[in-house]
């Protein structure tokens, strides 16, 4: 508790420093703010800001937001190019046949869960700036709206603002931004009968792979000579006690450096061919495996055969890029699982309504909140209306469920708890490609063949919310096929445990 009190306090802090046109915010607790609806949160905000005095006094409040969002960017940027840094040390060792040093792994490991806390603080501030541009722009194409002027001001000026960040070389950034504000884009034209007024972003959404190659060395550049914030030093204080908010198996998780996940599963061979190799089960080396508040009911895929991968997909559905990778598994005759949103699959259902013999269908949470954070009524939103609410598009409920961000809390916890008695087992993932940072395809290829080389057996986290995640997976899966095995999730689940186990 004391640690959530210290992440909650110290986004508040961050929070309120860049709004300072309400200070009087600052007077909320720590449990008033947590206890707010997102989306009420949000609105709320969106009120505020709109009580400053002048359009232009508005529209830059409204551009703090962006620069907030840049400022995390770029300090995920450092940590993935640390990640690499620390990856490429693994794989060279495990290729070259070299035992793995505790500081190996244990460096490898701290970079590993910094990432993911970067990743929930640029989530979250992207999540509130996103629900600010939606209303913007909502209010912008809104005749009898009192905000239409001020916020058609807003929208023209967020499109200003891009623009000169990218003529200023902050392309890597103003590309990860162009992507969201383009999909809110797509989500008011969804709702509106009439024809939308909103900028256009689609000259940021598809660049040259010499562009990304020039935005990337451009990043190192910017990553070099950023200015620290709060948030540096808050991330390298608190990473280790953090880490007890993830999900901790004794045996399976990823984050136990001192058992058989990296000291042994890094240890393959240099010259071992795993094509064709699986690891015979016989009844005494069966998992234990079924929907429980413990490890028995956590599979990260460290102890599936050797040679053998799943395909996992979280976030959406998303109107473009899941179907983007549908086809990746359609074209390569391989299947899939997706983590969905349950927010998202009222939104777009066309496709979490089709069974299909390519995917599986699962629950990423209702909205991706930070599940130790909320309250018991976050917590039921979060994951009972997740599941009710998804079956009545699916037809099923979900019998696998993936938390945001990995923190499901320790065994025992109250979400784990809530997850056993939907009936559904806990999934992790042992491979991050981290596409949801990195723009690259092939740097997220790379930053994923390693992992996979290293490791031997598993399963492979993307996001089917993102463009170089088509690109990207679908290198990854064809990498796979001429190596190892491609296997549906659900398969790889029953072939450890023994006996079948059905998914939607």
């Amino acid at each position: 508790m004391r640690l959530i009190k210290l992440i909650t306090s110290f986004a508040l802090l961050f929070t309120f420093s860049c709004q300072s046109p309400w200070k009087q915010d600052e007077t909320r607790t720590v449990a008033q703010y947590e206890h707010e609806d997102e989306e009420q949160k949000h609105a709320n905000t969106f009120e505020k800001l709109m009580q400053a005095p002048t359009d232009a006094e508005r529209s830059r409040n409204f551009a703090n937001y962006l620069d907030r969002q840049r400022s995390f960017y770029y300090v995920a940027q450092q940590l993935l190019f640390d990640f690499d840094a620390r990856l490429d040390v693994i794989y060279n060792k495990t290729q070259n046949g070299e035992q793995l040093t505790d500081e190996d792994i244990n460096e490898f490991q701290k970079i590993r869960a910094q990432n993911l806390i970067a990743w929930e603080f640029s989530e979250r501030n992207l999540h509130e700036m996103l629900d600010l541009y939606y209303l913007a722009l909502k209010h912008a194409n809104t005749e009898d709206s009192p905000y239409q002027k001020s916020t058609q001001w807003m929208v023209a000026n967020v499109k200003k603002w891009i623009d000169e960040g990218w003529k200023k070389g902050d392309k890597s950034a103003i590309m990860n931004l162009a992507q969201n504000l383009h999909d809110v884009n797509e989500q008011i034209k969804s709702e509106f009968s009439t024809k939308v007024k909103a900028p256009s972003f689609k000259s940021y959404l598809n660049p040259s792979q010499a562009v990304l190659t020039e935005a990337y060395e451009r990043s190192k550049w910017l990553v070099a000579n950023r200015p620290k914030t709060h948030l540096d030093s808050f991330i390298e204080k608190e990473w280790s006690e953090y880490l007890q908010t993830r999900v901790i198996e004794p045996e399976q998780d990823f984050v136990n450096t001192k058992t058989d996940f990296l000291k042994n599963d890094f240890k393959l061979k240099k010259d071992f061919n795993l094509k064709n190799f699986t690891t015979p089960r016989t009844p005494q080396a069966l998992d234990e495996l079924y929907p429980s508040p413990d490890g028995k009911g956590h599979v990260t895929g460290n102890r599936f055969p050797m040679g053998k991968w799943a395909m996992t997909f979280d976030d959406g559905p998303n109107p473009t890029h899941t179907q983007g990778m549908v086809n990746n598994l359609k074209n390569n005759g391989v299947h899939g699982t997706f983590f969905w949103q349950t927010q998202n699959v009222l939104k777009y259902p066309a496709i979490p309504q089709t069974t299909s013999p390519l995917y599986s269908r699962a629950s990423h949470s209702y909205t991706h909140a930070n599940l130790p954070k909320q309250s018991s009524a976050g917590l039921d939103k979060e994951i009972n209306r997740a599941v009710t609410d998804f079956a009545k598009i699916v037809g099923e409920k979900p019998t696998m469920f993936r938390c945001p961000y990995g923190a499901c809390g320790p065994s025992g916890s109250a979400i784990r708890q809530m997850i056993a008695k939907n009936n559904m087992l806990h999934i992790a993932w042992n491979v991050d490609t981290l596409d949801w940072q990195d723009k690259n395809p092939e740097s997220i290829f790379q930053r994923t063949k390693k992992q996979i080389d290293s490791l031997g057996r598993g399963i492979v986290l993307f996001h089917d919310i993102h463009p170089q995640s088509v690109i990207a997976s679908d290198k990854v899966i064809k990498y796979l096929k001429s190596k190892y095995k491609v296997e549906p999730l659900h398969k790889l689940i029953e072939e450890s445990r023994g006996k079948p186990y059905y998914t939607p």
